[in-house]
């Protein structure tokens, strides 16, 4: 009787220590925390240029977890900041985890990802964005490519679901 208390015990102290495990893997590295639009920047940098740009806080981590996020947010993107501007577009999605900075001219630790705002007011003016995470396109035939920093391809035809690209890298 001891022997199985004993194992028991053993197996009890297992599961403790996979179920933590677990639970860590989950709030670290796949990514629980909630994705943020960067609102200002965003409405900024896409009223300026001629495509669209996203920058997220905490984007999901994977390809397929960044298209479904861009699924569920398609509509909010259209309404909220007039994301795609035409049937045409290119969308480029940042990871902008790191967010704003205060800088100046002699800032010896400034990198080509940061990108400084004289309509933002704050005296942290400059975003720190890390690299792009997706960009996302349509053909002149309706196509939606997207195409992830992982080095995958998805397309998605008119009216089919979204499927990886065979010539992916």
């Amino acid at each position: 009787t001891k022997k199985i208390g004993f194992r028991a015990f053993i197996f009890l102290l297992l599961l403790v220590a996979v179920s933590l495990s677990s639970y860590y893997l989950n709030k670290t590295f796949f990514n629980e925390r909630q994705t943020n639009i960067l609102a200002d920047v965003t409405r900024l940098v896409s009223k300026t240029s001629g495509a669209d740009y996203i920058f997220l806080t905490n984007p999901p981590k994977t390809s397929q977890a960044l298209i479904d996020w861009w699924i569920e947010h398609r509509q909010l993107l259209t309404d909220d900041y007039g994301i795609p501007k035409n049937e045409r577009m290119q969308i480029f999605i940042w990871d902008a985890t790191k967010g704003f900075r205060e800088t100046d001219e002699h800032d010896f630790f400034s990198t080509a990802n940061l990108s400084c705002f004289k309509a933002i007011t704050s005296k942290e003016n400059c975003l720190d964005f890390d690299y792009l995470i997706m960009n996302i396109e349509t053909t002149h035939d309706g196509i939606f490519i997207f195409d992830s920093k992982h080095g995958e391809i998805y397309h998605q035809h008119p009216g089919e679901k979204i499927r990886k690209s065979m010539f992916d890298n």
